[in-house]
């Protein structure tokens, strides 16, 4: 796959035409696997309305929402629920949504943040953290990575709820460059050291994310040769201004969306 073919618009031609089959692999890559109604569909719309119409999503369900909101209550969720509930609730949501993009790109920022309810044990947070990958799902990278910083299921799973300014937890700031922005060998140990104070003083407190100011360390920092008095939303600037961060986030899209056996030349990235 050479960038420039793999970036020239498909045109169907008489060789390579629009059919069931590119339609279909459109919409199994880009969703769940479609439905004959969807694929005939798809066919009949040709490619630009049919990629137009899987971004822009189909039209909302009443019922659907409506029932999908209530499997989500604190009253169907109540303290101690089982993950498979929660995981039963979301794979019923991905069969029957009508915005399949937007739900498989949930997905696929759940797996890149890695997070899970065997340590959170709090189904609530977890439904919490759904809810924010959702609404960015289809946006701002940056939005969603600062947003993450206060996501109280994240702040438990990485031990960011218990740092504090006398004693740093570095978990937070390791999967920070390691697993979310720029990947292996492109910080170091004293970046990770130095970033880890600036998460400190946030707190987790009936449910909900808090700072306390007094545990903050609002010192000093030099992160990846930049240097100030830096707190959390300026460890994420710095991350995603290095340039290995939009190659690293690529990628890994490339590799969910398109192929996890074919690597990608750097060109095309």
């Amino acid at each position: 796959m050479t960038p420039r073919t793999a970036w020239e618009p498909y045109r169907p031609t008489a060789d390579n035409p629009w059919d069931l089959r590119k339609a279909g692999h459109l919409l199994r890559r880009a969703g769940f696997g479609p439905t004959w109604a969807e694929l005939q569909q798809a066919v009949a719309d040709g490619p630009d309305k049919a990629v137009s119409r899987l971004l822009a999503g189909g039209p909302a369900d009443p019922d659907f929402d409506r029932t999908s909101d209530f499997l989500a209550s604190p009253r169907s969720l109540p303290a101690g629920t089982p993950g498979t509930q929660l995981a039963g609730w979301w794979l019923g949501r991905m069969l029957k949504t009508s915005h399949p993009l937007r739900e498989k790109l949930t997905l696929f920022w759940h797996n890149h943040f890695a997070t899970s309810l065997a340590k959170v044990r709090n189904a609530r947070l977890m439904l919490g953290q759904y809810r924010l990958l959702y609404r960015h799902a289809l946006g701002d990278f940056r939005e969603l990575l600062r947003a993450m910083n206060t996501d109280p299921a994240m702040l438990v799973w990485l031990d960011a709820a218990e740092s504090q300014k006398a004693k740093p937890n570095e978990n937070y700031a390791r999967e920070l460059m390691e697993l979310f922005s720029l990947g292996i060998g492109h910080y170091g140990e004293k970046d990770i050291r130095e970033a880890a104070r600036a998460f400190t003083g946030h707190r987790v407190k009936d449910g909900q994310a808090t700072f306390d100011a007094s545990q903050h360390d609002a010192g000093e920092k030099t992160v990846l040769g930049q240097t100030g008095k830096w707190a959390a939303d300026d460890i994420v600037r710095i991350c995603l201004d290095q340039p290995a961060c939009p190659r690293f986030v690529v990628g890994k899209l490339y590799r969910f969306l398109v192929s996890e056996a074919e690597p990608h030349a750097p060109e095309l990235v």
